[in-house]
């Protein structure tokens, strides 16, 4: 359902087995639900996570991509 802010606690989720990092594919789907069409310009995407769960993006696992994200 589309809703104008999306807000992470956190990028672990578990599978069903253990707790694992959000797929990049997972966090692009989960945003891409920020901004109603229609109604929002933009939308917001907000991310709290505890310090010891930010991922090393410099990984493989997490290639760079273009985006049109504002920071």
């Amino acid at each position: 359902m589309p809703a104008r802010t999306v807000v992470f606690s956190g990028i672990r989720k578990h599978d069903g087995r253990s707790f694992r990092d959000l797929l990049p594919g997972e966090m692009t789907q989960m945003a891409g639900r920020a901004g109603r069409r229609g109604l929002d310009a933009t939308g917001t995407v907000i991310i709290v996570s505890a310090a010891d769960e930010i991922p090393d993006v410099s990984s493989p696992s997490y290639p760079a991509t273009n985006s049109r994200l504002q920071h």
